[in-house]
């Protein structure tokens, strides 16, 4: 995958891994985009690594096309777009989960990528060219219920069969 030059996208890249995914985009000579919520760490990120920051939530996709309509007015296209944005809830006994956390979890992890997921796509398909990244975890393939709590890994799960049947829908169109 070329990285030069690309155009790279990051949902939740304020901070964390989606800010280390900046740097090493960055450096590498990418025109990089971050994305998030939170202005204040938006601006501190985009001003320390030299990168785009617009700010959006992964939740309201209407957000997330007014980043990529910006994406394209400045660049013209987009290469790659990482869908980093997630939440963690701490584990418990499933009959104790706050059933409005978990809501907000899923809103984050699930239907945030989706709407990440639809947006990019959109654009790479009349570029026919493109790659959609989705971090999932490693709960998605191993479960680890005892670390990582069950909604959290249930979101997780939801990620990786949704990534799986994506895949397939997209290459067509030449979309990685």
């Amino acid at each position: 995958m070329k990285i030069k030059d690309s155009v790279v996208v990051i949902t939740g890249g304020a901070k964390g891994l989606g800010k280390s995914l900046a740097k090493s985009f960055s450096s590498r000579g990418a025109h990089v985009v971050i994305c998030d919520k939170n202005t204040d760490e938006l601006d501190l990120t985009s001003k320390e690594l030299g990168v785009t920051g617009i700010s959006a939530d992964v939740t309201n996709e209407a957000e997330l096309s007014e980043v990529l309509k910006k994406v394209i007015l400045q660049f013209g296209y987009v290469d790659i777009w990482v869908n980093n944005a997630g939440v963690w809830m701490p584990p418990v006994a499933l009959e104790d989960v706050d059933m409005e956390k978990a809501k907000k979890l899923f809103e984050i992890n699930v239907f945030g990528t989706i709407h990440g997921i639809r947006t990019a796509s959109r654009q790479m398909k009349l570029q026919k060219s493109g790659t959609i990244v989705n971090i999932i975890s490693t709960t998605a393939f191993d479960g680890m219920s005892g670390s990582s709590g069950s909604m959290y890994v249930a979101s997780k799960y939801a990620l990786r069969g949704l990534t799986s049947v994506v895949r397939e829908e997209v290459k067509v169109n030449n979309i990685k």
